[in-house]
């Protein structure tokens, strides 16, 4: 299953490096939008929440900590890491506290990426095989209810007033 992932850094060569970064561990055949800036990402958000979005801290105007606050703020379900050069403990804990899955400090290596998104995007992909499962069950669920109202409705229950014809013996 492919994943649909957004890198939103106001850095086009770093976001060319984290795309390479991602394809030397694997993850090549996956879906990939990119944005400058949160207010970019937010007319991606538009067309659809992305799978998992990787941030950068450090960006002008908004920072990507305060990106991910006004998306929860927003009420948006969304999955996302950071990658940024920020290290600082602070800033960890502030991107934990947020939900951030990982936190990438740049320089990063390509062990250092698939051991921080691997988790993550296989429990992506197992919730959207799970999702689809449950909708596929869902569906077979409704019609077997649609078939036994359809069975209960033809059935003469005791008691009900039914017209009979005689028989051909009665007449």
């Amino acid at each position: 299953m492919d994943v649909k992932i957004l890198l939103v850094d106001d850095s086009s060569a770093m976001r060319r490096i984290i795309k390479r970064y991602l394809f030397k561990a694997g993850y090549e055949n996956h879906e990939y939008l990119e944005a400058g800036s949160p207010d970019e990402a937010r007319e991606i958000f538009k067309m659809g929440v992305p799978d998992l979005m990787f941030l950068d801290i450090n960006m002008p105007g908004e920072t990507g900590l305060e990106f991910a606050k006004s998306l929860q703020n927003d009420n948006v379900d969304f999955t996302f890491g950071i990658v940024s050069t920020e290290d600082s403990e602070a800033v960890q804990e502030e991107a934990c506290a947020l939900g951030a899955r990982f936190v990438l400090h740049k320089p990063f290596t390509t062990i250092q990426m698939k051991t921080a998104v691997e988790p993550v995007v296989r429990g992506l992909q197992h919730t959207t095989k799970m999702k689809a499962e449950n909708k596929a069950l869902a569906e077979k669920v409704a019609k077997l209810q649609a078939r036994i109202d359809e069975l209960e409705a033809s059935v003469i229950m005791p008691g009900s007033q039914v017209e009979s014809k005689p028989s051909p013996e009665e007449s």
